[in-house]
């Protein structure tokens, strides 16, 4: 008899419409999904797994591909901003007779609360969660599952974290997904940015990283929830080789990179990029790095591999801000990383993460100057932000600690309001108000074309 799971990344949540929907993402391969999917189809042959991902249908298409599959297992994967949709499939599910289990970061850094207010989950993943998933459909001891968060005669009982080897996990399975509707994502997306210029039209996302270096080193930067606390790469040679795959395979012509730090490690990269085919090498669509990691040598490896796009976190134009922020780099590494990056024909789309503490009027026009010298430079892109302090950062513990208000609201709740967590942090910590940091965001955001700009009611 085959068993029925199905794993779900839910829409965006109604009253967090008027953030946008920047579907510039709107062509990424679920990853998180994907690697639990192949590894319990890799270690089971009696299931089957449906993926449900909001990038290509909305709420109620989720809702009755769910009915009309009636799974015995439901995977989620919240977030802040998904969470009300989150609990309304895991609601649906129970309905049908399905276990509910919640994972991925949202679900780690906020496990225990979710199962003590939600008797619609039945289950809490942390951190890793194919190893653990594939225990629960097997029906193995509670005890022995690790990264697990159950109930146990009313109790909530917390399993010990184990982090896999990544090359220990299989390739991923893209059979699984409609591979063409998210290429069909991604040229629509270029069409209505009106983006020409770029040479790939089939970009698949690939796993070869799991955490920060930086963060690993010193705890990260202020505004991180990153649940891992160690980096871990896998053996690059097994990378290239899911590459080549998907190549062969569905027709894919370059990669993109989801990680952290693509750079996190120096010593991965290199062997990275030593290990590339000689002929007929995919080209890197996308990647996250750290401004740090950019160099001569680097930026030319970059450039030998056809990488089009890096997404830098600039994060502010004030070097205090930078410091408080914890950020690794300063305004001088930044700007020169830009300027190689030029030199070198690689396009970069540069983060903004307004509201440090200390943050000022001064500090903010610093900001927007170093954003106008940036797109000077080349930037191709914006995203400015107010920070917000998230369960998992030390910017949520540092507010915790803070504002009795803000305590009250948060403890033990799981369902946050950001527009709150926003106006209370820049309260507490920026010596402006929450209106002019939004402006702010705003001006630097409008730059370029962008449509996801957060706006409190």
């Amino acid at each position: 008899m085959i068993m029925k799971v199905a794993l779900a990344i839910p829409r965006i949540d109604k009253k967090y419409e008027k953030f946008g929907l920047d579907v510039d993402w709107g062509w990424w391969a679920p990853l998180g999904l994907l690697t639990v999917a192949s590894y319990i189809k890799k270690n089971n042959k009696d299931i089957d797994v449906l993926i449900l991902d909001e990038q290509l249908m909305d709420q109620q298409a989720m809702k009755m591909s769910l009915i009309d599959y009636s799974p015995e297992w439901l995977g989620v994967s919240p977030d802040y901003l998904t969470y009300e949709n989150s609990l309304e499939l895991a609601r649906l599910a129970k309905s049908l007779k399905a276990k509910v289990v919640f994972g991925g970061h949202f679900a780690s850094n906020l496990g225990k609360t979710m199962l003590k207010n939600r008797t619609e989950i039945d289950y809490i993943v942390m951190q890793d969660g194919e190893l653990a998933m594939d225990g629960l459909i097997n029906g193995k001891d509670f005890f022995e599952i690790n990264n697990l968060i159950w109930r146990s005669n009313g109790l909530l009982k917390v399993n010990k974290v184990i982090l896999s080897k990544l090359d220990s996990l299989p390739s991923i399975d893209y059979s699984l997904l409609d591979l063409d509707a998210y290429f069909i994502n991604y040229l629509n997306n270029q069409e209505r940015r009106g983006i020409y210029d770029q040479p790939f039209q089939k970009p698949l996302t690939f796993t070869s990283q799991r955490g920060c270096r930086w963060r690993e080193k010193s705890k990260g930067c202020l505004f991180c929830s990153c649940i891992y606390s160690v980096w871990r790469g896998r053996n690059p040679v097994s990378v290239w080789e899911d590459v080549v795959r998907a190549r062969d395979n569905y027709g894919v012509d370059s990669m993109v990179f989801g990680e952290d730090d693509f750079l996190s490690s120096i010593e991965w990269f290199n062997y990275f990029y030593e290990k590339r085919p000689k002929k007929n090498c995919l080209g890197i669509r996308f990647a996250y790095v750290n401004a740090c990691a950019i160099n001569k040598t680097t930026v030319k490896q970059l450039s030998e591999l056809n990488c089009y796009q890096v997404f830098i976190g600039f994060e502010s134009g004030d070097n205090n801000c930078l410091r408080k922020l914890h950020k690794e780099a300063r305004i001088e590494q930044t700007l020169a990383a830009a300027r190689l990056l030029k030199e070198y024909g690689i396009k970069f789309n540069a983060s903004f993460s307004l509201g440090a503490p200390g943050e000022s009027k001064r500090s903010l026009e610093k900001s927007y100057v170093f954003a106008q010298k940036l797109k000077e430079l080349g930037a191709n892109g914006f995203n400015a932000y107010p920070l917000l302090p998230i369960p998992g950062s030390k910017a949520w513990n540092m507010i915790m600690r803070k504002s009795k208000e803000f305590y009250e609201l948060n403890f033990d709740q799981d369902m946050l309001e950001p527009d709150e967590l926003v106006r209370l942090w820049i309260k507490h910590f920026c010596l402006v108000t929450a209106e002019e940091v939004l402006l702010v965001c705003e001006k630097i955001n409008n730059m370029f074309f962008h449509d996801w700009n957060f706006k409190l009611i």
